[in-house]
């Protein structure tokens, strides 16, 4: 089977909803420093890209038209490291279910190998 992070989620999500995650995220792979040593992008990146994306969306609250691109440019910045984010936890895991589960990001569906060649079938009788 093949290991990954799901991503679609980040379009699918609302924005409160995209800063949880997001925050378990960080938290869980600093927890896992051991097996996140090297994250590209650094987690202070995408720290610092939630909180720019949380500060334009309070801004985009009470704002106008401005406000609310601004925040619509910082969650497609903070999205862009999270994909890139994803692509370092899949292949520092390893294939590792528990290590991609301890990474906080939520798993993919398993994809399976393919068997090979089927027989053709045949008529009993």
């Amino acid at each position: 089977m093949i290991v990954k992070p799901a991503i679609t989620w980040l379009n699918r999500v609302n924005d409160a909803d995209l800063r949880g995650k997001i925050g378990t995220i960080i938290k869980g792979m600093t927890d896992n420093a051991d097996i996140y040593d090297g994250p590209s992008p650094s987690l202070a990146a995408v720290q610092t890209a939630l909180d720019d994306f949380i500060g334009k969306t309070a801004t985009a609250a009470d704002g106008g038209r401005s406000a609310t691109v601004a925040r619509k440019q910082a969650r497609k910045a903070l999205t862009d490291l999270v994909r890139q984010l994803a692509c370092y936890v899949q292949v520092a895991c390893q294939g590792d279910l528990a290590q991609l589960i301890l990474s906080g990001f939520p798993t993919h569906k398993p994809v399976r190998e393919p068997v090979g060649q089927l027989l053709k079938p045949q008529r009993p009788g």
